[in-house]
């Protein structure tokens, strides 16, 4: 009797303690959740003008076009303007999002630009979630809890995962993808492998830079448990193929069919020059260190080397995965910073094996000194994401879009006009209710000549290149004043007509010469 009672007490503390496990893992859960959560509700009703404007502006007005199509007791006039300034955007990728968003303005009775702010965090949250289940699965609980900490609250994160873009949606898909991928590859389930292709099938549907993630995972996670020659035989393995290319292909190679061809013409052949020049790899890192702590970024490719043999795999076909989109588009992964947004799962996916490491070491140690190193970890931690609050709250936009919907009374309507405007005339478009054809800017233009075109400053074919985009145009509009001094040749045709000026603009009409 005496000997029965030594095991049920080391049952009831060993119970006791995994209770008290339980209970800071949700504490710590909901901590983070809750910060990650309530740090992007922060001035959620300021308009998109804090990241990317244009495009979201460009998103803003596509799901208003359809939102006045649905409505069928919007104003014809109004529907017919809404359709016609969405139109003037060429569709490269579902417009899932925007139509989530036109259906929930049409439920709610009105357009509110808040609306999509919070379905881009709730698609950013879902992904948190697979950051930590993968993260966890990988390493350890320590592992997930840091993995989640930073996916949450590195200060680029926190702006871009509230934009109206498909991006947060993308990453979101690419996550859940990517864990039930790694589940697959531990168990190769009918039920894994299902979820596995569909999701994975989802991501690139949403947006097709998404296959290169997707891709990499499949194939050194396959290999990782095959022989090529197995793999090839695999009844599982032809399933996910088939699953996972399904939806993107009748969408990318039915539906969208020469555009697709033409953007690859345009943004990646045009640049495959890029991938031969030292430059181009050094202003891509220095792009990494202007959006992210450069120490994260060391301490995240450092944190590869604490990962077991098998978590390797799947870490390395992450950063493979982000790589090979950087490849894909040259140019604008080192001048649009959005094109960076899947990094910041894969950094902070990384960081879960020295995480894991440290803290599991830390663990192993005397209370005191357990105590004390948790602390400095954490400070370090803490002081890593240094910033997080201050870019919500830098600027309040309220005020600045009433000048932009002062000029819906004040530009001409029923009138062909082209416009060097704010954000590619979005801007304009969305608060004016105008519609524009883009002017090009100057860095359009060393784009074009950098990809082999000659649309130079300096170039006989500019002359024709203007004198042919203003043939059937009724008006010039300018409100980028640098940009029109910067082109000098522009302003010296521009004035040759009469024009008029605004409050922050200048109105050319091409139909009065001076």
């Amino acid at each position: 009797m005496a000997e029965s009672k030594i095991p049920t007490s080391i049952y009831f503390k060993k119970r006791k303690n995994r209770l008290n496990s339980k209970f800071f893992l949700f504490l710590a859960l909901f901590i983070i959740f809750g910060a990650g959560i309530g740090i992007r509700l922060i001035n959620f009703t300021n308009p998109p003008l804090d990241f990317q404007a244009w495009r979201q502006l460009r998103s803003a007005s596509i799901a208003r076009g359809m939102y006045y199509e649905m409505d069928p007791s919007a104003d014809p006039k109004s529907r017919e303007l809404a359709v016609e300034i969405a139109n003037q955007f060429d569709i490269m990728e579902p417009t899932v999002f925007e139509r989530l968003v036109a259906a929930t303005y049409l439920l709610l009775g009105g357009e509110y630009l808040f609306i999509p702010r919070l379905y881009a965090i709730l698609f950013w949250t879902i992904g948190g979630i697979g950051v930590f289940l993968i993260s966890k699965q990988i390493t350890t609980v320590y592992g997930g809890l840091v993995s989640l900490f930073f996916y949450f609250l590195m200060p680029f994160g926190v702006t871009a995962s509230r934009a109206f873009m498909p991006d947060p949606l993308m990453v979101m898909w690419i996550i859940l993808a990517a864990y039930a991928l790694l589940r697959w590859s531990e168990v190769q389930s009918w039920k894994w492998t299902i979820l596995a292709g569909i999701f994975s099938g989802i991501a690139v549907y949403i947006k097709v830079f998404a296959v290169f993630p997707i891709i990499s995972l499949s194939v050194l996670l396959t290999l990782s448990k095959f022989s090529l020659r197995q793999a090839l035989t695999n009844q599982k393995v032809w399933a996910l193929v088939g699953t996972m290319v399904l939806l993107p292909a009748i969408y990318y190679f039915g539906i969208m069919g020469g555009h697709a061809s033409n953007y690859i013409n345009d943004w990646v052949l045009g640049f495959n020059n890029l991938l031969i020049q030292f430059s181009f790899y050094r202003q891509w890192l220095t792009m990494l260190s202007l959006i992210f702590n450069k120490y994260i970024v060391i301490f995240s490719l450092l944190s590869f080397f604490f990962f077991p043999h098998k978590s390797k795999i799947f870490v390395l076909a992450l950063w493979l995965g982000y790589f090979l989109i950087g490849c894909f588009v040259p140019s604008l992964i080192i001048t649009h910073t959005y094109y960076s947004l899947f990094a910041v799962p894969v950094i902070s996916i990384s960081l879960a094996g020295l995480a894991s490491f440290v803290f599991s070491s830390i663990s192993r140690q005397p209370v005191k000194i357990a105590s004390l190193c948790t602390l400095f970890v954490l400070g370090g931690i803490f002081f890593t994401t240094n910033g997080i609050y201050s870019p919500l709250r830098v600027k309040d936009y309220h005020q600045e879009i009433l000048g932009w919907e002062k000029m819906k009374d004040e530009l001409p309507k029923d009138s062909v006009i082209i416009g060097l405007t704010h954000d590619y005339n979005t801007r304009v478009m969305y608060y004016a209710w105008t519609p524009l054809r883009k002017w090009p800017y100057i860095a359009d233009m060393e784009m074009n000549v950098l990809s082999g075109g000659n649309l130079n400053l300096n170039d006989p074919y500019w002359q024709k290149y203007f004198d042919e985009s203003i043939k059937d145009a009724d008006y010039f509009l300018v409100t980028l004043m640098n940009e029109l001094e910067g082109q000098p040749i522009l302003k010296q045709n521009l004035y040759k007509y009469a024009h008029t000026e605004g409050d922050g603009y200048i109105l050319f009409d091409l139909h009065k010469k001076n």
